[in-house]
């Protein structure tokens, strides 16, 4: 199975480290051809934009890959019943065509605005290389949004086919009803838009040591809880048609062991009174346990396939996202400002 979906994605996944220092080379030899040759008087926001690009675009190119292993992981669990590896290229072929749509969208987005405002400025025919790159960055990065969606409708692939079913197990260690390679692979898709936010946050943070940029800041603030938010959805959204079959499956359960547990404890508790001999008590009493003890196994099994080491990495990388907002939540941005102006002045920073 071609996990790459295309020739062209295939190419780019092979060779995307000779094409990244590619980039990286002409785009330090257009800043030295503006700013001079020292890579001191270049744009560092444009640079760690292109670095934080290219690293997103390093995990999300390898998002489908990762389709398959899952779902073998899963099949071998008992936890998904069908064919996982014609599960799986059916997902790379959707991931396929959403791939080349959103990177013709993205890309002509971002060519029809980048040349709306350098031509508003009058600037369009000596920028037109700087807008060239951006659109053909936009064409890739849509490219990784279309993929992250159709492995986002995973979920709903299986819940909508009868090739494929979910068998969530009561008894797995995983915490995740034996569905937490599923939360491994959303927490990977989520991490592609995770790169973006920390870019922002930390540029949020150290502007104030660059007044050049001083006017990007509202923006990058706005621009953050955007990032934010998207994570959020690209981690949640592709898991809730799971969450959804979960707790259907435990609803399912709970109305059989329900009517197991309370019949068979309709028929013990008479025993229990009458019975007068210590063994035969003890049986039943051990009985007892054992019903309660697999009522409980179905009304606490988990409707989200996330274990624990995910939720807490999760919730623990976003609390550090959140760093710029508390900043202005408790009224600390203008100390921030002042600290980072006085650094700024100390390193020299015009």
């Amino acid at each position: 199975m071609n996990v790459y979906g295309s020739r062209f994605d295939l190419f780019i996944r092979t060779y995307f480290w000779q094409i990244a220092a590619l980039v990286l080379i002409v785009l330090s030899a257009y800043e030295a051809f503006l700013y001079g040759i020292s890579p001191a008087g270049w744009d560092p926001l444009v640079m760690s934009a292109v670095v934080a690009l290219i690293a997103g675009m390093w995990l999300g190119l390898r998002l489908v890959e990762r389709v398959l292993p899952t779902l073998q992981r899963l099949e071998a669990r008992g936890s998904l019943e069908g064919d996982a590896a014609e599960l799986a290229a059916l997902v790379s072929d959707r991931a396929d065509r959403y791939a080349g749509s959103a990177g013709v969208v993205v890309g002509a987005l971002l060519f029809v605005s980048y040349s709306a405002v350098y031509l508003g400025d009058g600037r369009l025919p000596q920028d037109m290389p700087l807008v060239l790159a951006a659109s053909l960055g936009g064409y890739l990065g849509g490219r990784v949004i279309g993929r992250m969606v159709a492995v986002g409708q995973l979920g709903s692939i299986i819940r909508g086919d009868t090739r494929w079913s979910l068998r969530p197990q009561l008894a797995s260690l995983d915490g995740a009803a034996g569905l937490a390679p599923v939360g491994h692979l959303f927490f990977r898709q989520a991490s592609v838009l995770f790169i973006p936010a920390v870019f922002l946050m930390v540029w949020w943070l150290i502007i104030p040591l660059m007044p050049r940029y001083a006017d990007w800041r509202p923006w990058y603030m706005a621009f953050l809880i955007v990032a934010i938010g998207l994570e959020l959805i690209a981690f949640v959204w592709p898991m809730w048609s799971f969450h959804v079959q979960m707790k259907e499956f435990r609803d399912r359960q709970l109305i059989d062991v329900e009517a197991e547990v309370s019949h068979r404890l309709a028929e013990i508790e008479p025993l229990l009174v009458s019975t007068h001999d210590a063994a035969d008590r003890a049986a039943l009493k051990q009985e007892i346990g054992v019903l309660r003890e697999r009522y409980a196994s179905v009304t606490q099994c988990p409707t989200w396939p996330v274990d624990r080491r995910v939720r807490r990495k999760f919730s623990i990388r976003n609390l550090v996202l959140l760093v710029p907002l508390v900043i202005k939540l408790v009224d600390l941005d203008q100390f921030w400002s002042d600290v980072a102006g006085v650094l700024g002045r100390i390193l020299g920073e015009d």
